[in-house]
């Protein structure tokens, strides 16, 4: 316990020594908490080809964050991010969490078809999402030539969400990152906390 303490203690004096170097992070609703960046460079490193590369990491106090856990979306100062890694000390007190690229704020349009009552309802609304682009996806081969599918995550604070049912997989969304239209297939939805992560793709 002494040990712990000890950690999160000096956890803190980095947090106050080097206050440039210190961020809040803020996960769900309820757990909060500084955090010291450990490395600024671009890691390249991803929990699996599917999710995003880790652009930087921080050591956080692991009592501020019981349920944190790869995958989970995270605010970062003002920005979303995305945890890619995360691996705790050996006496438990802290965490190191690599962390996703920032987040970009895009309006868009959100189109599905939602089947209720034994009928089909279109949902279509305007909705401003954060869009992390991914790589490349699946190549499909199957075609008569080869094309390709780019690979997005896509964060929709639950807050904002306009409809009862949750974001599902097949909808799409369209949306103009840096005046370049995509329309992105959304193939897997999870919930962190007060966010929809949707893993998406598009051909191109």
């Amino acid at each position: 316990m002494a040990l712990r303490e000890d950690f999160r203690n000096a956890l803190g004096a980095i947090a106050t020594a080097v206050p440039e170097a210190a961020r809040t992070m803020r996960h769900g609703e309820w757990e909060s908490g500084p955090v010291v960046q450990s490395s600024s460079r671009d890691i390249a490193e991803a929990v699996s080809d599917a999710a995003p590369g880790e652009a930087a990491r921080y050591v956080a106090n692991a009592a501020d964050f019981p349920t944190l856990e790869r995958g989970a979306a995270v605010e970062l100062g003002e920005s979303l991010r995305v945890v890619v890694s995360l691996k705790e000390d050996a006496v438990g007190a802290t965490f190191t969490v690599g962390l996703s690229a920032e987040f970009e704020i895009c309006p868009a349009a959100y189109k599905g078809t939602r089947r209720e009552n034994g009928r089909a309802r279109t949902i279509q609304h305007p909705l401003d999402i954060l869009l992390l682009e991914n790589g490349t996806a699946d190549n499909y081969t199957d075609a008569l030539a080869p094309t390709y599918a780019e690979a997005y995550l896509v964060a929709i604070r639950g807050a904002d969400w306009p409809e009862t049912s949750a974001p599902e997989p097949s909808d799409t969304i369209e949306v103009a990152p840096d005046g370049h239209p995509l329309t992105l297939k959304v193939s897997t939805v999870t919930r962190h906390g007060g966010w929809y992560i949707l893993k998406c793709r598009t051909r191109g």
